[in-house]
C-alpha cells in the first residue's frame, strides 16, 4: 500500500509559527506563514518545501504543531525550527490530506518495523499543495528521523 525510503538530510532551518488543536486545522497557519512571508516580501528565502512538525499524539487534547517554510540560514522572520541532519525514514502519500491519518497510521505501525527511531518529532514536507495542485495531486512527504 505505501513504500518507505531510507533518506539523508542536511540541517534545515525552518521559519515557523505555532499551532494548537486538531492537526487537520493547521492549514490556517499555514496561511498566516504565507501571509508573513508575502507582507515582508520574504519568498526570496524559501529554499525547499512547507514543513508541518508535530509534536503529540493526534487524540492529545491540546496537540503542538508548528507550520513553516524552509528558509536559507540566517535570522527567520519567524519562530526557528531546525531539522536535524541524518537519516529519515520517508513515506511520500499522494491524494487528499485526508487520507493522511490512514497513511500515519500505516507508518507507524508497520513502515518502521526493524528501524530505530530518534526523539526527534516527525514531520510533514509538501513539495505542492492548494495553491499549485488539486486534492488528488497533493504531495506529503511524511518524515521520521532514525538513529
Amino acid at each position: 500500500m505505501y513504500q518507505v525510503e531510507i533518506k539523508k538530510f542536511d540541517e534545515m532551518q525552518v521559519a515557523a509559527l505555532a499551532h494548537r488543536g486538531p492537526y487537520p486545522q493547521i492549514g490556517s497557519v499555514f496561511s498566516a506563514v504565507a501571509d508573513v512571508f508575502s507582507k515582508q516580501e520574504l519568498w526570496g528565502r524559501v529554499t525547499g518545501p512547507a514543513v508541518g512538525f508535530y509534536y503529540d499524539a493526534p487524540d492529545a487534547s491540546m496537540p503542538r504543531a508548528y507550520a513553516g517554510m524552509i528558509v536559507s540560514a540566517g535570522p527567520a522572520p519567524l519562530e526557528t525550527v531546525m531539522i536535524a541532519a541524518g537519516r529519515y525514514a520517508v513515506l511520500r502519500h499522494i491524494g487528499p490530506y485526508d487520507g493522511l491519518p490512514a497513511a500515519w497510521d500505516w507508518l507507524y505501525r508497520i513502515g518502521l518495523a526493524g528501524l530505530v527511531v530518534e526523539g526527534a518529532p516527525p514531520f510533514e514536507m509538501n513539495p505542492n499543495g492548494p495553491m499549485d495542485a488539486v486534492p488528488a495531486d497533493f504531495i506529503t512527504d511524511i518524515c521520521v528521523k532514525l538513529r
